[in-house]
């Protein structure tokens, strides 16, 4: 008894220091190879907060908190291109596992056609749906069992018929263990892309957001903890996924005068993105930390005053990367520091040639994921499926549908990409799955998802827990009694939450927001007593 009691309070302890222990999307790759931690992606710039969900009436649901301003970087992807995104409970940390195991639920991408990347807010119609995976009866893994088996990842194919132009592009992660009670958990964020595309589909039936989803929907207000068992299929939250080749279908169909319009307006939309206009790595970045980019030192040379001058300069950009970096972290604000170290270090020892490696790279080598495929889609009906077809080429005897919850098979387009970062050859090898099956929370667990920016009533889960539905596939309310199958022993799963969630919290809360700048104030003032 007495060490039930103890795990107890160990439990609430852990929960305690376990508010923010949710997920965020971080990091956005191409063909494998990232783009850099946080750039080109819209996320909560709060890092006490940067894992907290969303409600899905917000304007947030759109691209999360902070999400309707946009950020300075927009990267270029080609039409069939591998978009990955990475979720991390701990922004700063891939190491860490991606999110708790008792947040099950699916998860979606959208996209959004826009003017501009970095203008537009965001919220309202515009958005389609281009992948979705829910639950897999046979092997009891959801959405979320599947991204946390894959280090936090979701890989899509960037569809091909899409005509070219400025894109947001929005993961979606839905927790379901307190939906029952009116608290669903949306972790969403959005990356900034200009797609080159020799397509011309303009996806006119589109939802908006927030609005695609409310409270009442199934698979909103879905009861995960449902005894025996919660009822399959899941039906999915939000529009079915986009069938492009549907879509293309339809433009075809239309008078010739109308298509003699829409022709002219592709060309026309074409034409005024012809290249990126925005968003592209400034000229002379020799380091970038997210959004922000370190632009070379002036040369100076003989001078003493001109070296203190660079230093300043040096020591003023680092002040704006260090304001600007996002939760997923500084590094590039820890090598641009070390620059003006070396600068500074020239000038106390009279050396006033500098500055110093000018115009040489600093970047580290980008974060490669080696061979990267689509990640395995499960509908509504809980099928395997692959996304729509992405390249809107159909026979004339298709179905005349603009979107279908159960798409065709996938293509892509080869080609190298414009960005600045190297690409990675992609495959269609499929992702790392477990049959492994999850705990059902407690209602101490339950309690820890409260948090004041979130205040929706009590989240508690039923005294009897859910049996597995991989365990027993074939059960049903008369054949899969309690007693058959009882409720796991609480403290088995108090002591799992806590050996999870205290390491990573105490290493969150403690990493980010103190200490590093330390050395960068002493530093600088170092400089200033110089004379600087």
């Amino acid at each position: 008894m007495f060490y039930k009691t103890q795990s107890v309070f160990l439990a609430a302890l852990a929960g305690a220091q376990a508010v923010n222990a949710h997920t965020t999307f971080t990091t956005f790759f191409l063909d494998g190879v990232s783009q850099g931690d946080g750039t080109c992606v819209r996320m909560n710039n709060n890092a006490e907060e940067a894992t907290f969900p969303v409600f899905p009436t917000d304007d947030a649901m759109a691209c999360g908190f902070n999400g309707q301003n946009g950020v300075d970087r927009v990267c270029n992807a080609e039409a069939g291109q591998i978009m990955t995104f990475e979720y991390r409970a701990h922004p700063d940390d891939p190491t860490q596992e991606a999110l708790d195991r008792g947040h099950r639920g699916p998860c979606a991408v959208y996209m959004k056609r826009v003017e501009s990347a970095i203008d537009d807010n965001a919220v309202g119609d515009g958005w389609f749906k281009i992948w979705e995976s829910g639950y897999d009866e046979s092997s009891d893994q959801w959405c979320t069992d599947r991204l946390i088996d894959n280090d936090g990842h979701i890989s899509v194919e960037l569809p091909s018929a899409l005509e070219q132009g400025y894109y947001l592009v929005r993961p979606e992660v839905l927790a379901l263990h307190a939906a029952a009670d009116g608290d669903p958990q949306y972790y969403t964020g959005c990356a900034q892309v200009f797609l080159q595309s020799e397509g011309d589909v303009v996806v006119s039936d589109t939802v908006s957001i927030p609005g695609y989803v409310s409270l009442e929907d199934p698979g909103v207000s879905f009861n995960l903890w449902k005894y025996p068992t919660f009822d399959t299929p899941y039906p999915i939250p939000g529009p079915p996924v986009t069938d492009f080749s549907a879509v293309a279908k339809k433009k075809r169909a239309l008078p010739s005068s109308s298509s003699r319009a829409a022709a002219a307006g592709s060309l026309a939309r074409r034409a005024a993105v012809l290249r990126q206009t925005e968003g592209q790595k400034p000229a002379g970045c020799v380091v970038q930390n997210a959004n922000w980019c370190g632009i070379e030192i002036e040369h100076y040379s003989g001078s003493e005053q001109g070296c203190w001058d660079a230093s300043e300069q040096c020591w003023s950009q680092a002040d704006e990367c260090w304001d600007s970096a996002p939760p997923s972290g500084y590094t590039g604000c820890e090598i641009w520091q070390e620059k003006c170290e070396g600068i500074q270090a020239q000038c106390e020892a009279g050396n006033f040639e500098g500055p110093p490696n000018e115009g040489e790279d600093l970047n580290p080598a980008p974060r490669t994921l080696g061979d990267v495929g689509v990640s395995p889609s499960y509908g509504s009906d809980g099928e395997t499926t692959t996304p729509g077809d992405q390249s809107g080429e159909s026979d004339d005897d298709d179905e005349d549908t603009s979107s279908s919850s159960t798409p065709s098979s996938t293509s892509s387009d080869d080609g190298d990409s414009d960005d600045d970062e190297d690409d990675s050859s992609s495959s269609a090898a499929p992702l790392p799955t477990s049959s492994a099956t999850t705990p059902k929370p407690t209602d101490t667990e339950a309690e820890e998802d409260d948090y004041d920016d979130y205040d929706t009533g009590s989240t508690d889960s039923p005294a009897a827990p859910v049996a597995s539905s991989a365990s027993s596939p074939a059960a049903s309310p008369s054949s899969a009694a309690p007693a058959v199958t009882p409720a796991p022993d609480p403290h088995v799963v108090y002591e799992t939450v806590y050996e999870t969630v205290w390491r990573t919290e105490v290493q969150y809360v403690t990493m980010y927001d103190y200490g590093k700048r330390d050395a960068h104030a002493h530093a600088k003032a170092h400089a200033v007593r110089k004379g600087l």
